[in-house]
């Protein structure tokens, strides 16, 4: 059964924001992630950060926030 709720507007835009905002941040650990595999099995990688353990601790900054 689905339920239906009404918000406002205002609520509506700041929830979408607030997606957003988490969507991208996931795309970004994703990223880091990446590269951060392909440096530890020495294939380089396309992040701008070929240092591993900064890219680890930057997704974890980014991860808790």
């Amino acid at each position: 059964m689905v339920k239906t709720i009404a918000v406002s507007e205002e609520a509506y835009e700041k929830a979408m924001a607030k997606k957003r905002e988490m969507e991208k941040r996931v795309g970004k650990i994703i990223s880091m992630a990446d590269a951060v595999e392909a440096d530890l099995r020495g294939e380089g990688g396309t992040h701008k950060s070929q240092k591993p353990l900064e890219d680890i601790a930057e997704m974890r900054r980014l991860w808790q926030h």
